[in-house]
């Protein structure tokens, strides 16, 4: 399976995304406490990560439709933009509104991305070892959350 170029690719994409994910939303969580000392806004912003996930239902035509691998180098490049906008607000001691404001747009790049890795899985890999690569995918997915 490792010698399947874009089957690795989008394996170690995996790995960097959640090992990013998980990264970012501690940190972010932490730098919202630590500029409001009020667990109100922690928690707002917690809700906010989650938002997106309330429309999930939505974007399975959005992808169908997509070039898949462009979509989620787009997002990901974009997620990383995002990013560098909250470091760049909290680093200049901006308003903590306009870091909950780019939260729900971060989490909303994050959530296409399982869905498109599911789409493109069954592309990169012959059919009997379709659920081998699903058990790899999910343990990069999930072992990196449980790890960090």
């Amino acid at each position: 399976m490792f010698i399947n170029k874009n089957f690795t690719n989008l394996l170690f994409g995996r790995f960097l995304i959640n090992l990013g994910d998980s990264l970012y939303y501690i940190t972010i969580m932490w730098m919202v406490f630590d500029l409001t000392n009020n667990t109100l806004y922690t928690g707002i912003a917690g809700a906010l990560f989650m938002l997106p996930e309330v429309f999930s239902f939505l974007y399975g035509p959005i992808i169908d439709r997509a070039n898949k691998k462009n979509i989620l180098v787009l997002f990901s490049l974009l997620q990383a933009l995002f990013l560098f906008i909250i470091l760049f607000i909290y680093a200049n001691d901006l308003s903590i509104y306009a870091i909950l404001l780019v939260l729900p747009f971060l989490a909303f790049l994050s959530e296409f991305t399982y869905p498109i890795e599911g789409t493109l899985i069954p592309k990169f890999v012959e059919k009997k070892d379709l659920t081998k690569a699903n058990s790899m995918m999910s343990v990069a997915a999930n072992g990196v959350d449980l790890f960090f």
